[in-house]
């Protein structure tokens, strides 16, 4: 049954790839639900996204995710309310990713209203606060403050802004 269930929300997750970007959002959404993924209301999904373990990404209300984003979900992942994530965002919750899963899982979550450019990669176990924003190409290696400016590999804190 776990194998069933596992390749068909590989196939309606891979079906996005052949979603045109604009006029087929409202389909995505209801594909990725299938597949198992969890939603806290509306959000914006953008092209074709590589999602392992569909059943353990969490998205929250207004939140946009560009094209071609990895979730490598063997733990949980939450995304915030309104938050918004460059294309090719690489979020990690295990130090090994394919058939056989090595190391700790750990659990990423992403605060509210949170920018994440394009090209960044969150490493397993970072929880990164409400209002904070993530430099394109950065690898977040230690948890992020609400309202923190990180950039950088890896990350560190470039401002700070009022939440």
């Amino acid at each position: 049954m776990e194998l069933l269930r596992t390749i068909v929300s590989s196939t309606l997750v891979g079906l996005l790839r052949y979603l045109p970007l604009t006029r087929a959002g409202k389909l995505r959404v209801p594909l990725l639900r299938l597949a198992g993924v969890k939603f806290d209301g509306s959000a914006n999904i953008m092209g074709s996204q590589l999602i392992q373990f569909p059943a353990n990404l969490t998205i929250g209300r207004g939140a946009f995710i560009n094209a071609e984003c990895v979730f490598e979900a063997a733990g949980p992942i939450t995304i915030g309310a309104r938050t918004f994530l460059g294309p090719r965002v690489l979020i990690l919750t295990t130090n090994h990713v394919g058939e056989d899963l090595v190391g700790d899982i750990k659990p990423v979550v992403i605060g509210s209203g949170v920018w994440i450019g394009a090209g960044a990669t969150i490493v397993p176990g970072i929880t990164v606060g409400k209002g904070a924003v993530i430099g394109a190409g950065s690898v977040v290696t230690k948890d992020v403050a609400p309202g923190a400016r990180v950039a950088g590999v890896p990350a560190k804190p470039i401002g700070f802004a009022s939440v």
